[in-house]
């Protein structure tokens, strides 16, 4: 995978810096540009949605978050929710883990974060089907 240096890259990644949405673009086109010089290029523009521009994702979040909260006994509400606006899945995670009556290691910390992002991908599956 050429943008494989990019952190978080995947269909359902939260926020990505402007570099890896550009490695993911070069990765696209440029092949086509090589086999293809001086033909007109297929794509004529790329979209790039992040998180909520296009649609709006913000409630799968809330469920997803709640979710592990409620799974490790941490009270979360909407109001928590908001803190998470705009900041890194980890960085989220570290919000919603201040309410723990524990302490979490790297590893365990991890996989909540990864177990999130597994639960919201499944949300997902719903976007296409509305």
């Amino acid at each position: 995978m050429p943008y494989k240096d990019c952190q978080e890259i995947s269909l359902f990644c939260g926020l990505v810096p402007a570099v890896c949405l550009l490695k993911m673009f070069h990765a696209i086109i440029s092949p086509q540009i090589n086999e293809k010089r001086g033909a007109e290029l297929i794509y004529k523009a790329v979209i790039f949605d992040l998180d909520g521009v296009i649609v709006s994702t913000d409630e799968y979040h809330y469920q997803a978050w709640k979710a592990i909260a409620e799974n490790e006994g941490i009270y979360f509400d909407r109001r928590i929710n908001e803190e998470l606006r705009g900041i890194s899945r980890m960085e989220s995670l570290e919000i919603v883990l201040r309410k723990a009556g524990r302490e979490y290691t790297a590893q365990e910390k991890e996989a909540l974060a990864n177990e999130k992002n597994e639960i919201y991908k499944k949300l997902l599956e719903y976007v296409n089907r509305g």
